[in-house]
C-alpha cells in the first residue's frame, strides 16, 4: 500500500484535518485537543480527551490512532480505519451529518498515520450498569437501536457487527452506533443487491446465518434480494434486546458462544440453487436452542416482548418481521 493511493482515496472526503501538536484549525475556527487517557489495543491506540473550540464549544471525545513505521503500513488495522472514514463519510453524504450521528468529527492522514476523532457518547453497553435504567428508558434505549439500524439500512448501509461493545449509552439512556469498520454499503437495482467488497464478520453471534452465507458467495456475483440483507442483522439484534431486559448485555452473545462450541454444524455444498439448503450448516437446533433460552430467561413481566424476539430468531428470514412492523409492534408495549 503507497500513501498516494491513501490520498487518493481519502481525497474527496469531508472533515479531514492536519493536526500539528494536538491543534487544528477547521472552518475558520481553531481547536485543541487534551487528551486525558490512552488505551493500546494490538496496533490501536484509543485516546480519551476533550476538544475545545475557539468558539466556546466543547465535546468530550475518543481518538482512534494507528502508528506504524512506512515498511508495516499494510495491516488490517490500517485498512480497517481507512474504511471506517469512508463508511461515516457515506452516512454523512445519505442521510446528512445532522440527521443521523455517524459522530466522526474529523479525521488525519499522514505519513506516520491514520486517525479519527469521535464524540465521546458513553460507555460501551457491556460496560453499562443496566439496572440503572428502569423500563421506560429501555424501551426507549430498543427503540432507538431498531430506528438507527432501520435508518441505515433504508440508505444501503448494513453495520455488519452488532454486539455490545459497539452500542455506546449515556448516562441518560441515549443510545448509538459505533465501530463502522467492517460496514458494508450497497447500491440497489430491482430490489437485489450485487455482492463487492462485503466484509464477513466471523462468528453468527453478531448476524444471522446469511452473514456467511453472503461472504462465501460475494465471488460469485450473483444478486440476491435486499430483504435478505435487511433481515440479516435481526439475531444480532435480539440478542441486545435480550441483554438490555436483562440487565447483561452480553448474556445472549455468551449463549451463542457456548452454543457453537457444542452443536456440531455439518458441511453442505454452497453452491447448491437452494437458497436454504446453504443455510443449513448452521443447525436448526441453534435456532431451537435460542428459542429456550429466551423462554426461560425472559420474565413473565416481559411476555409482551417474546414473541417479537422469538420471531426475530426464526431460522428462515422470510418468517422473520421486518424491522418496521417490529418497531410498531414494541411501539405499543407498556408494561
Amino acid at each position: 500500500m503507497s500513501y498516494l493511493w491513501v490520498d487518493e482515496r481519502l481525497e474527496k472526503i469531508p472533515r479531514r484535518i492536519h493536526l500539528l501538536n494536538c491543534k487544528f484549525v477547521f472552518d475558520n475556527i481553531s481547536y485543541e485537543i487534551n487528551i486525558q487517557n490512552t488505551k493500546s489495543h494490538n496496533r490501536l491506540n484509543i485516546c480519551y480527551g476533550k476538544l475545545f473550540g475557539s468558539d466556546d464549544s466543547y465535546k468530550k471525545i475518543v481518538i482512534k490512532i494507528y502508528e506504524q513505521s512506512r515498511s508495516q503500513i499494510d495491516t488490517d488495522t490500517y485498512v480497517g480505519l481507512l474504511d471506517e472514514i469512508e463508511v461515516h463519510a457515506e452516512i454523512e453524504k445519505r442521510i446528512g451529518y445532522s440527521s443521523y450521528p455517524s459522530h466522526m468529527l474529523f479525521f488525519f492522514a499522514t505519513k506516520q498515520g491514520i486517525g479519527i476523532i469521535f464524540d465521546n457518547l458513553g460507555l460501551q453497553l457491556d460496560k453499562t450498569n443496566l439496572y440503572m435504567f428502569d423500563f421506560k428508558i429501555k424501551k426507549l434505549m430498543i427503540l432507538q437501536l431498531l430506528l438507527q439500524v432501520n435508518c441505515l439500512q433504508k440508505n444501503n448501509i448494513y453495520h455488519g457487527d452488532l454486539k455490545p461493545p459497539n452500542i455506546c449509552i449515556s448516562v441518560d439512556g441515549k443510545l448509538s452506533l459505533i465501530d463502522f469498520g467492517i460496514a458494508y454499503i450497497e447500491s440497489t437495482n430491482d430490489n437485489t443487491f450485487e455482492l463487492s467488497n462485503i466484509h464477513y464478520n466471523t462468528t453468527i453471534t453478531s448476524g444471522s446465518p446469511e452473514y456467511k452465507l453472503i461472504y462465501e458467495q460475494q465471488e460469485s456475483k450473483s444478486p440476491f434480494p435486499k430483504e435478505l440483507f435487511d433481515k440479516s442483522e435481526l439475531w444480532a439484534i435480539g440478542g441486545l434486546i435480550i441483554g438490555i431486559l436483562l440487565n447483561d448485555a452480553t448474556i445472549y452473545f455468551n449463549k451463542s458462544l457456548e452454543l457453537l462450541n457444542l452443536l456440531k454444524f455439518p458441511n453442505e455444498n454452497l453452491e447448491t440453487s437452494d437458497l436454504s439448503t446453504r443455510f443449513s450448516y448452521f443447525n436448526q437446533n441453534f435456532c431451537d436452542c435460542i428459542k429456550q433460552f429466551i423462554n426461560f430467561n425472559l420474565s413473565d413481566c416481559y411476555d409482551q416482548f417474546k414473541p417479537i424476539i422469538l420471531n426475530m430468531f426464526e431460522f428462515d428470514h422470510t418468517k422473520r418481521e421486518t424491522l418496521e412492523n417490529i418497531i410498531k409492534q414494541i411501539e405499543l408495549i407498556d408494561l
